[in-house]
């Protein structure tokens, strides 16, 4: 039985939405961000028990021998229990402890509010990114759309043209002209080939697929014009963008670090009951002891006193230094919002005209066509008209492309809202 030639691998054809959900879903930066996000909402979670008292429950049994009336404590993590002189050798006890705190400058809601916003601040990372990837994938997509209507366009010109430079006159000038311009046009249709295996491994890369995953397009190079307004664009940028918030968060964990800072030298008041079970061997009988106490700690310390503020004064600079790290990317958002709107502004004045351009040239071209024009005339024709054609599918491309780099300055998708 003769070998088989192995089957190549199914292609799989993609949409526009498709690419984002692959890039989206196959992004390591994305899965380690999700990762965080969930680290940050279990210490949102410890922090929320700080807020619950503290019970403790312990039983002991214990065989022992004591010697005269010295007492015998035992360690701590057994239970804080003393046993004293006594025949018996068998000693029991049943404890239950509970104990909340009702004031202790807002310590435990400063660090409740710190893990929150710090679970916040974890989303808004996560979500930053994710208009990255979404962003990067829609531009490899639009430039491997491109690529490919670019190769299929030069690709059909020098088909068409093969036959016809077959009976093309070669000892003239005007047949060295003709060879010149159709020696270019294969060079051309080459790189444009070159072109689009370039862009497919990069399409490939910003979905974080195997390289040589076999895929396709399924969609066309279109657009329609859209009126967008700059103001609206800056405002979104203000609400959306997460590298903003993120310095938002930052002064908040500031503020509080400096609640927290000034937390540690105000007195705690707190309530607690204790009830304790114990006695010698099971039949005996048991004595059974209670207490509630009121606890108030001033804390003092000499070093507190004198250099205890430094660390307040730290705080208050990480602050402002947050602060001014706010105002700076705001500037840099504005700026980047700005500059892709100016961008996306120039494509869109460009596509009527060149649309229009690209009308006339086919028209003029089919005019040439019916009149059987040969030689020169017609190589120069076809290539005006595929370079038209082009031009008209650059404008295209540049439109969507400005499109998803607007999108990624302002934070936030624009066909949502729009």
């Amino acid at each position: 039985m003769g070998l088989q030639a192995a089957e190549p691998p199914a292609e799989r054809a993609l949409t526009l939405e498709d690419s984002v959900n692959l890039a989206a879903n196959n992004s390591q930066a994305l899965l380690m961000l999700q990762e965080d996000e969930n680290i940050a909402l279990q210490r949102v979670r410890q922090a929320e028990s700080l807020f619950f008292p503290k019970l403790d429950v312990n039983a002991n049994w214990s065989k022992f021998r004591v010697e005269g009336d010295k007492p015998l404590l035992l360690q701590p993590s057994l239970g804080p229990t003393i046993i004293t002189g006594d025949p018996h050798e068998n000693f029991y006890t049943a404890r239950a402890n509970i104990y909340q705190t009702v004031y202790e400058g807002g310590r435990t809601r400063n660090v409740w509010r710190q893990a929150r916003i710090s679970y916040e601040r974890a989303r808004s990372a996560r979500e930053a990114v994710r208009v990255q990837v979404s962003g990067a994938a829609k531009e490899a997509y639009y430039d491997l759309l491109l690529a490919q209507e670019k190769s299929r366009a030069y690709k059909d010109v020098l088909k068409r043209l093969e036959s016809y430079m077959h009976r093309a006159p070669s000892a003239s000038l005007e047949g060295i002209r003709m060879e010149k311009e159709f020696a270019s046009l294969r060079e051309d249709t080459g790189q444009a080939a070159l072109a689009e295996d370039e862009s497919r491994l990069a399409y490939l890369q910003a979905l974080n697929l195997e390289l040589n995953t076999a895929v396709s397009l399924k969609g066309e190079l279109t657009t329609q014009p859209i009126e967008l307004d700059l103001q609206k664009m800056l405002a979104w940028a203000t609400q959306y963008r997460a590298e903003l918030r993120q310095t938002e968060y930052q002064e908040e964990l500031d503020a509080l670090g400096i609640s927290l800072s000034l937390a540690e030298r105000t007195p705690t008041i707190g309530f607690g009951a204790s009830y304790e079970r114990s006695g010698h061997d099971v039949g005996l009988d048991t004595s059974g002891d209670w207490a509630g106490t009121l606890n108030i700690n001033v804390p003092l310390s000499f070093s507190d006193l004198f250099f205890g503020w430094a660390k307040v004064r730290e705080r208050k600079a990480q602050y402002r230094q947050a602060t001014l790290k706010h105002a700076e990317a705001d500037d840099q958002i504005q700026f980047q919002v700005r500059q892709a709107y100016t961008k996306y502004r120039f494509w869109q004045s460009e596509l009527l005209p060149r649309e229009t351009e690209s009308r006339r040239a086919q028209a003029l071209v089919e005019s040439l066509r019916a009149k059987e024009a040969h030689g020169l005339d017609r190589l120069e024709a076809e290539r005006f008209l595929l370079e038209s054609h082009l031009k008209y599918l650059e404008a295209v491309h540049g439109h969507l492309d400005a499109l998803a780099i607007l999108e990624r300055a302002v934070g936030h998708s624009l066909s949502q809202d729009l």
